[in-house]
């Protein structure tokens, strides 16, 4: 079953999330408390789960060139975060310097000059 790699030239994962034990979270009860918690983030760590076991199943094309996009300010863990997920992916980590963990509002000029600078690297080799 093709998966489409054949039409990727590059990814570019801006201020991803990154777990490094993801599991399905478990479901709380359905008071009007908690709706909003379980509309946004009951999912979560399930979503983390399911996009380990799709990595695992459809790995990025050898070569493929990725680029890790961060947010440095956050944290000093996010940041070693956002580095061992460069590191796994075998990716460039570039830090967006300043912003927060919206990125792409923050420094739109990092993001859209990533993009094309992560898609022509394999073409400078």
């Amino acid at each position: 079953m093709p998966c489409g790699s054949d039409r990727t030239a590059a990814l570019v994962l801006v201020d991803s999330s990154v777990e490094d034990h993801p599991r399905p979270s478990r479901v709380y009860g359905t008071s009007r408390v908690l709706r909003g918690t379980l509309l946004e983030n009951a999912r979560y760590g399930a979503v983390a789960a399911e996009l380990l076991a799709l990595r695992e199943r459809r790995p990025l094309p050898p070569g493929l060139p990725v680029t890790v996009l961060a947010a440095p300010g956050g944290s000093a863990r996010w940041e070693r975060r956002q580095c061992a997920l460069a590191r796994r992916l075998g990716a460039r980590h570039e830090a967006a310097e300043p912003s927060g963990h919206l990125v792409m509002p923050d420094r739109p000029d990092a993001v859209a000059r990533a993009i094309p600078r992560t898609g022509q690297e394999e073409e400078a080799e």
